[in-house]
């Protein structure tokens, strides 16, 4: 939370979010308020103490696979002081989770899966992982940097959700696509794998958390 001055936008502890993670926590927003967020692959931890400080959750939970990320994203939460509603765990996309936190969670309010900065066919592989975890979480914003296809059909067809909107940002002069997408009610396809008018370029592959 340094170096303020040189940022985009500040919360009240003088944290500054990207283009891209400013339009992911306002997507968070629009499902809220959220009973837990659960941030895969959370780098630094900013989209999930933006959304719990912006009252988007009541809580979250940080998951990551490498030990230097998460040590960075507990470090951001202590600074600011959200560690009471901002918990951490080393996990391999929610190999990691217990089913009984999302159990408990969904009694009181929606859980929602948040997955930004990896490619389509990496995001698919670990929402198969996740197996019955599944069956607990209500909404997902999911970002891929490549293969949206992939997480789109693997939604629709396969996990039972449907797409509920879709966004393009261009952070830093690369594009993102954000994909917002529900449980479906039936069990019957929603919006199918469809052409809409996207940016006729290349999805950047790697992005900033």
């Amino acid at each position: 939370f340094r170096n303020c001055s040189q940022k985009r936008r500040s919360l009240k502890n003088c944290m500054y979010l990207s283009e891209r993670l400013e339009k992911i926590v306002d997507a968070i927003g629009r499902e809220g308020p959220l009973e837990l967020l659960l941030d895969v692959g959370c780098d630094h931890g900013y989209a999930s103490i933006a959304a719990v400080e912006s009252g988007h959750a009541v809580r979250a939970l940080c998951c990551d696979i490498n030990e230097g990320p998460l040590r960075s994203a507990s470090l951001n939460i202590a600074e600011a002081g959200l560690s009471s509603r901002i918990d951490t765990r080393l996990s391999d996309g929610l190999r990691n989770v217990d089913e009984e936190i999302l159990r408990d969670s969904e009694e009181k309010g929606p859980c929602l899966l948040l997955i930004a900065g990896m490619g389509g066919q990496l995001i698919k592989d670990i929402l198969i992982g996740a197996g019955s975890r599944l069956s607990h979480i209500d909404r997902m914003i999911l970002s891929p940097q490549s293969e949206p296809e992939l997480v789109r059909s693997f939604l629709i067809y396969e996990a039972g959700y449907d797409i509920t909107s879709e966004t393009w940002v261009r952070d830093a002069g690369k594009y993102y696509v954000i994909i917002s997408a529900e449980r479906m009610k039936k069990q019957a396809p929603g919006l199918a794998c469809h052409g809409g008018d996207y940016p006729d370029r290349d999805i950047h592959e790697r992005g900033d958390d």
